[in-house]
Formats: C-alpha cells, sequence, structure tokens
C-alpha cells in the first residue's frame, strides 16, 4: 500500500544485474529486460512466494502489523449496514470510542476527503485528548467498502492504512444480515502490541454494530 510494486522489483532486479558504470550505453536495453522480467514474475503462480519475500524487504524497515475485525450484522442488511459506514464523517454515531467526529476538507464521499477524530479520556487521565486527522483514500458504493489513511495524530499511529467492508451473508442476498470486516496495514502503534490494537479494532467494532442495530430499531418504531 505504501510503495508501488513495480518500483520495487525494478530496484531489485537491477541490483541483481549490477551493471557497472562504464557501461552506461547498456543501461536502456538492461531496462527493459529487467521490467520484462519483472512483469512475468509479477504474474506467475510459482513465484508468488518470491514476490511477497522480495516486496516485503523493500517495503519493510521495521516491523510491520497487519490485521483486521469482522463483526456479524444479523438484524440489518449489507445495504442498511453500509449506509451507516458510508457516512465518513460522522463515525462517531457509532463508535464507541470516538466523541468528535467532522470534516476539516474536502467533499463527502470523495477522496481525499479529511475527517477529525477525537476522544477525551476518562479517569486518571481525565481531560485528555486523543486525535487523529484521517484521509479517504477510495469508496466504493458498489462494493461497499471504503479505505482511509491516518494522518496526524497524537496517539501514536505513523502509516496505516485501513479498510472497512461490508458483505453479505445466509445466502448472499443482501437482506438476510451482513458481515463487516475492518482490516489495516501500518507501523506498529507506540505503547501497544499488535494484539492489543486489534482487541481495541474488534471492541469498537462490536459496539458500532450494537449502536447500528439500535438506531436501526428506533427508526422503525
Amino acid at each position: 500500500m505504501f510503495f508501488e510494486p513495480t518500483t520495487t522489483f525494478q530496484v531489485w532486479w537491477i541490483k541483481s544485474i549490477r551493471v557497472r558504470p562504464h557501461a552506461s550505453h547498456r543501461w536502456n536495453h538492461c531496462r527493459q529486460n529487467v521490467v520484462c522480467v519483472v512483469v512475468l514474475i509479477w504474474h506467475s503462480s510459482q513465484h508468488r512466494s518470491l514476490k511477497r519475500n522480495v516486496q516485503s524487504s523493500f517495503m519493510a524497515d521495521g516491523p510491520r502489523w497487519e490485521g483486521k475485525a469482522t463483526a456479524k450484522v444479523l438484524s440489518l442488511s449489507a445495504e442498511a449496514a453500509w449506509s451507516f459506514l458510508e457516512d465518513f464523517c460522522n463515525f462517531h454515531k457509532w463508535f464507541p470510542a470516538i466523541d468528535t467526529c467532522r470534516r476539516i476538507e474536502g467533499v463527502d464521499g470523495r477522496p481525499g476527503l479529511v475527517r477529525y477524530c477525537a476522544a477525551t479520556l476518562p479517569p486518571p487521565s481525565e481531560g485528555v485528548v486523543k486525535w487523529c486527522h484521517e484521509r479517504l483514500l477510495a469508496m466504493d458504493p458498489i462494493g461497499r467498502s471504503l479505505s482511509y489513511e491516518v494522518l496526524e495524530n497524537n496517539i501514536g499511529i505513523k502509516r496505516y492504512t485501513s479498510t472497512m467492508r461490508v458483505t453479505a451473508i445466509n445466502g448472499g442476498d443482501g437482506v438476510s444480515g451482513c458481515q463487516i470486516e475492518w482490516s489495516f496495514l501500518g507501523d506498529p502503534v507506540e505503547g501497544l502490541t499488535r494484539e492489543e490494537w486489534v482487541a481495541y479494532l474488534d471492541s469498537g467494532l462490536q459496539g458500532t454494530v450494537r449502536n447500528m442495530e439500535d438506531q436501526a430499531h428506533f427508526t422503525t418504531l
């Protein structure tokens, strides 16, 4: 997510060839060959493990976290659940761990939209506000998914991207229930283990589902 795969492989293969400075007149020919080899390897099933290993070695300038939390929503259709999540700048209405969520810049539903999320910590850290800016990277209403990245913050997050996706269950008709998946890829969060971070997301997602179901039930009364 953070680097272009093609660039990564070009650099790896160019280093492997070890073109000498005085052979610069052959550089263009070597580079074309390198790109061809990369394309073939990228699409070859027998070299997928090599692709992953090389990509990881160049992406990782330190340990990288990856994981997800999931929750089933049996009382809402996939479309109904998505209608809550696609409201990018009102996430505080459903996610129990934050108090505030508002638009900073951009157009609703469009990539580039930036939201401000914040929460006031309970005692003994009463009065301390934890906040972050998050930028929408992609919004897919048909596939019912959105991706965003964390920007400035005071909660110990560096590079971090996340995707929320809603899929139908119970026959796939989208009416009889759905599942929400919240996945992430990023640098370690300061002061937490990966397991603690996943537990935080999982707890927050379960609370989000309960709030969505309560709101849907209230609007049908």
